[in-house]
C-alpha cells in the first residue's frame, strides 16, 4: 500500500496557511514493485493552479517502479484555491510506501469436556504463532537529510504463545435448570502490523 503525506507550499504572494490539501488520492502499489519487494519514498514537485487543481508533477527522487503510481495519484489531489493575487504555487509532497509481510498468523486450539456427577469440566489449550518481517527500504535524500538505506530485519515480531483454558459448570440442584459456572483463560489479539 502506498500512502501520501502532504508537504509545504512556497510562493512569494501566497499565504502558505491557505494552500492546504482538500482531497488526497492514495497511490496504488505497482504489481511489479510488489513482486520485486521494492519499497521507499518518492518525492514529487507539484505545480498547483490558482483554482486548486494540479497542473503538473515532476519526480524529484524515488525508485522508478514507484514514481509513476505516485505521480498519477498526486495529479488527482485537490488543494484549497489560492488568493486572487496568486498565479501559481509550487507544492512539494512526499508520498511514501509502507508495506509489511506477515509470514505466520496461526492459531491452533484443542479442547475436551468431562462430566463427573453434577460437575462439567471443560479444558483447552491454544497455540498461537505470529511472525512478520521488514524488507530492505531506501529513502531518497530530502532538503535537510541525505539518502538513507535500511537493512532487512527478519522475524520482527516473532511471537509464539501457549494459552491454557479451564472452564467449570456445576448443576446446583441436579435438575439441569440451575448451574454455577466459571472460566479461567486469556484472550490474545495481535492485530495487524
Amino acid at each position: 500500500m502506498l500512502l501520501v503525506a502532504s508537504g509545504f507550499a512556497q510562493s512569494g504572494a501566497t499565504d502558505e496557511t491557505k494552500r492546504r490539501v482538500k482531497t488526497k488520492v492514495a497511490p496504488s502499489y505497482p504489481e511489479l514493485a510488489k513482486r520485486m519487494n521494492v519499497s521507499g519514498k518518492v518525492k514529487i514537485e507539484v505545480i498547483i493552479a490558482p483554482d486548486g487543481h494540479v497542473k503538473s508533477t515532476r519526480a524529484i527522487g524515488g525508485h522508478p517502479l514507484l514514481v509513476q503510481a505516485c505521480q498519477d495519484a498526486v495529479k488527482e489531489w485537490k488543494f484549497v484555491a489560492a488568493p486572487e493575487e496568486s498565479t501559481q504555487v509550487v507544492e512539494f509532497a512526499t508520498p511514501y510506501e509502507t508495506f509489511s509481510r506477515i509470514k505466520h498468523d496461526l492459531g491452533i486450539y484443542a479442547q475436551d469436556q468431562w462430566t463427573i456427577r453434577r460437575a462439567t469440566i471443560n479444558g483447552g489449550v491454544r497455540v498461537e504463532r505470529f511472525t512478520t518481517s521488514m524488507r530492505q527500504q531506501t529513502v531518497g535524500a530530502g532538503s535537510f537529510v541525505g539518502a538513507r538505506d535500511f537493512a532487512p530485519v527478519p522475524d520482527v515480531p516473532n511471537w509464539t504463545n501457549v494459552v491454557p483454558r479451564l472452564g467449570l459448570a456445576y448443576d446446583l440442584f441436579g435438575k439441569g435448570k440451575t448451574a454455577k459456572n466459571g472460566l479461567n483463560g486469556r484472550d490474545q489479539h495481535f492485530g495487524r502490523i
